[in-house]
């Protein structure tokens, strides 16, 4: 079975009580400076070795300000996967200097030739529009206003002349309002449609690592604001107990 770690980078995650208590594994980083939204690359060994991971498995990752560190999660593999990225972001964009931001590091993976293949499920058409025709051959886009059988046609089309071992990084910004809330804009995927996309993949190809973020950022503020983040982790929650379930099941 796949271990289960939660990553804090920040306190995201802390309120998802239910969520904690399915971690195996749970890595206390929250004083770690100058890594939300972008890292240097300089800092990326010495991060490696802090996080103490042999082996990724599943990982929650916290807010998606931090999806950058999904880089980090395929590297430990030690693994040159296909990435199926469902997201509604193609995090594909230029990143400036020497450092890797949350909108960069699929890009980076491509140029520093560390995967195989990635194809990103449940894009926003603006992303979709500007990238499709780009010279990264390696990465294959699938919009979010596809019917769900034609998504899963195209994906299932794109791995299946690939022997390589799948690695999948899910920011819950790809879900519609009413199963996430994030601090990032959103997409129209279900839960229904999330899960029977990890489903398929899983029983065609073998999984080596997963990883999740998407969560809500806490705001410090009165009791209505308070009450406010607490339906929203719970919502974010269930999601993520829901994606584990699943996961947990057809690895």
């Amino acid at each position: 079975m796949p271990r289960v770690n939660v990553l804090f980078l920040d306190e995201a995650l802390s309120g998802q009580k239910r969520l904690l208590n399915r971690a195996q594994h749970i890595i206390n980083l929250p004083n770690l400076k100058g890594v939300r939204y972008m890292l240097e690359k300089s800092k990326l060994e010495e991060i490696k070795n802090k996080l103490d991971l042999k082996m990724p498995g599943i990982v929650y990752l916290g807010s998606g300000d931090f999806h950058h560190f999904s880089k980090l999660m395929i590297e430990m593999t030690r693994k040159k996967p296909v990435l199926v990225l469902i997201d509604h972001h193609s995090d594909m964009f230029e990143s400036p200097g020497e450092v890797i931001t949350c909108g960069s590091w699929v890009r980076d993976l491509v140029k520093e030739n560390k995967i195989e293949k990635c194809v990103i499920i449940g894009l926003n058409r603006k992303d979709y529009e500007f990238f499709r025709n780009s010279e990264y051959k390696k990465v294959f886009f699938i919009p979010e206003d596809l019917p769900q059988e034609v998504r899963i046609y195209y994906l299932m089309k794109e791995l299946s002349d690939q022997d390589a071992p799948v690695y999948i990084s899910i920011d819950k910004d790809v879900l519609s309002k009413d199963y996430a809330a994030t601090n990032w804009d959103q997409g129209t995927m279900t839960l229904e449609e999330l899960l029977e996309i990890i489903e398929i993949i899983a029983r065609t190809k073998r999984l080596i690592g997963v990883d999740i973020c998407g969560e809500w950022k806490q705001a410090t503020g009165n009791y209505i604001s308070g009450m406010l983040d607490k339906e929203k982790i719970l919502k974010n929650e269930e999601s993520n107990l829901r994606i584990l379930d699943k996961l947990i099941k057809v690895w």
